[in-house]
């Protein structure tokens, strides 16, 4: 199984180099590394750019994490797609794990893992805990652009009420800087939030579609 990964970054000169070193490392190594550089103002795309191939910098205006991520799973043609904030980080066997279990089961369309955060593991229901067929995120649809914040709870609840079959795998699979330096950051944060949270409510009582 082919594996892209998809890197929303801004501003994350202080932190990507950390990312993509891990993903260098992976005992299954990506066949592409989309680094989606989202108006940053600093050395972000550079300091990517040094890695070379399969790190490819795609550049774009600022849209927040939605767009990037929305750019970059346009620009993978792997089999499967994980994702990576700039300021994440990858345990060796992430890939290797997910990609496995994916293989071994046909039937699951995405699988999950435990997350290092705040120095303890917990079930990572995040993107960078995420790695999910090409094909059913392309039926699954898009993240929502007009959400800054709450973009990736909003697509899992819209993906689960679609049929999304999944898994969560008892190993760590990512590790979170809890710093968040190179984190898309909003200014609309609790405003977004609320808006996804309606969405969800909605959702629920069939207000919305999947």
């Amino acid at each position: 199984m082919t594996v892209g990964v998809v890197m929303p970054a801004y501003n994350a000169a202080t932190s990507i180099r950390r990312a993509l070193d891990s993903l260098r490392s992976q005992a299954l190594q990506p066949a592409e590394i989309v680094v989606v550089d989202d108006g940053s103002v600093d050395e972000t795309a550079a300091i990517a750019a040094s890695f070379g191939p399969p790190v490819r910098v795609l550049h774009r205006d600022r849209g927040g994490p939605a767009a990037a991520r929305n750019s970059g799973v346009n620009a993978c043609t792997a089999e499967a797609i994980a994702f990576l904030d700039a300021d994440d980080s990858l345990p060796p066997e992430s890939l290797a794990a997910r990609a496995d279990f994916l293989e071994q089961n046909p039937s699951v369309q995405a699988v999950f893992g435990q997350v290092v955060f705040g120095g303890r593991a917990v079930p990572a229901w995040l993107p960078g805990g995420l790695l999910v067929r090409r094909s059913a995120i392309v039926r699954l649809g898009p993240f929502d652009e007009s959400l800054r914040a709450g973009e990736f709870i909003d697509w899992l609840d819209r993906a689960r009420s679609a049929g999304l079959s999944e898994a969560l795998l008892p190993i760590v699979v990512l590790v979170r800087d809890t710093a968040g330096g190179g984190r898309h950051a909003s200014r609309d944060r609790a405003q977004d939030f609320a808006r996804m949270a309606r969405n969800l409510l909605a959702r629920r009582r069939g207000g919305l579609p999947p």
